[in-house]
């Protein structure tokens, strides 16, 4: 960690990664927000292991922040927001790169660390492909440096430029090799050399002088603890133990959408019993009702019926009769 690092993690630390904030606007940062690294939070940052190398990624313009890779950590939604899942992809993906890129270089000193002999046509048709391969890339990285460079980002055209012109001269390695097979860029010389399993470096090997002897050893040792080789051994390590850590997560996931769909069931069960509780009561409410609906018209026919029989007719003639006696009377 540089120097300006050092002080901008201190400065989190006293005053809040917002410190730089407005005044009266929210300075309250959550691990989820999008300006904090998700990869810091699920183990540690990639572009922090390749400064100043080969395989440099730039720096990670994202929050790195100990508190709130703790807060994450600590907190219910750990490992359940998909953070790790993109930290392997991620590194995944510089391991493989690297992968192509031993291939590549393997092929190459095969290629190109021979004898001053004729090149057969099988190597030079490999040669040619990857000199073709060669002249793509260039192309359309001086064709992105002009478009960037109208644009008035001159730093980014620069860097463009650099790049086209060191693939320039891996070009002209392979073309040479192609005419009489001689080795060609890291590679020239007499001296044999192999190429690193773990980063992808050439190395010399073989026998040599006492003092050559030594200096071989010497940058075969500081090759080993340099940034690099330590940084692809790290990702390749962490590669494994994410692997592992994923099984588990995806094991418990599953576990948990399973208890999700068995309470989702019971929920449903339970939803359907009430419902046919409840329409057996209003089945049994209806028929209730029905049946004093039907008492009460059986009554009523009743009330009818007597009302039309012959004796409540004489009966009512009878006190009509007398009611009009007694008026004839007065």
């Amino acid at each position: 960690m540089s120097a300006t690092e050092q002080m901008a993690a201190m400065l989190n630390e006293l005053m809040g990664p917002k410190r730089n904030a407005e005044i009266g606007s929210n300075t309250q940062v959550s691990f989820q927000d999008p300006e904090v690294c998700k990869f810091f939070l699920a183990a540690y940052c990639p572009h922090e292991m390749f400064v100043n190398t080969k395989a440099d990624l730039g720096p990670c313009t994202l929050l790195h922040d100990e508190g709130l890779r703790k807060s994450y950590r600590e907190s219910s939604r750990f490992e359940r927001l998909g953070y790790e899942k993109q930290f392997l992809q991620f590194i995944s993906r510089l391991y493989d790169d690297m992968q192509r890129k031993i291939t590549r270089n393997r092929e190459r000193l095969q290629l190109t660390q021979s004898s001053n002999l004729p090149v057969d046509e099988g190597v030079k048709a490999k040669l040619q492909e990857q000199i073709n391969e060669l002249d793509e890339k260039i192309n359309a990285l001086m064709q992105e440096a002009n478009d960037v460079g109208e644009t008035g980002e001159i730093e980014k055209a620069q860097e463009l430029v650099a790049n086209a012109e060191q693939m320039k001269t891996e070009r002209e390695g392979l073309k040479r090799s192609m005419i009489v097979g001689q080795p060609s860029g890291e590679n020239s010389g007499a001296k044999p050399m192999e190429v690193c399993d773990v980063c992808g470096c050439f190395l010399i090997v073989g026998k040599a002088q006492l003092v050559e002897k030594r200096d071989v050893q010497q940058r075969i040792d500081e090759h080993f603890t340099g940034k690099q080789h330590v940084g692809f051994a790290k990702l390749s390590a962490t590669i494994d133990e994410m692997k592992n850590r994923m099984k588990v997560i995806d094991e418990q996931e599953r576990k948990n959408a399973e208890e999700r769909r068995k309470r989702d069931r019971e929920r449903d069960r339970e939803r359907d019993r009430k419902r046919d509780h409840r329409n057996d009561d209003h089945r049994r409410r209806r028929s209730r009702s029905r049946s004093r609906d039907r008492r009460r018209g059986d009554g009523h026919r009743d009330r009818r019926s007597r009302s039309r029989s012959p004796s409540y007719k004489r009966q009512r003639h009878d006190r009509d009769r007398d009611s009009g006696r007694q008026r004839s009377r007065y």
